[in-house]
């Protein structure tokens, strides 16, 4: 799961979708939280969500 991961985070990153800081390590990190939290309290996923994705955008 790392490595097919971090090929898709490199992609991302190469194409500039992504912040060129964040690791692959990082990446499954939060993955792995909202997924635990989404078990828990199920209607705030949507919120996680974009929450994380609109963290990890590349800003200019």
């Amino acid at each position: 799961m790392r490595d097919a991961a971090a090929k898709l985070l490199s992609r991302a990153q190469d194409a500039g979708a992504i912040r060129p800081d964040l690791t692959v390590t990082e990446l499954l990190c939060v993955t792995n939280g909202i997924a635990v939290a989404a078990e828990q309290r199920p209607p705030d996923t949507p919120r996680l969500l974009t929450l994380l994705i609109e963290g990890l955008q590349q800003h200019a």
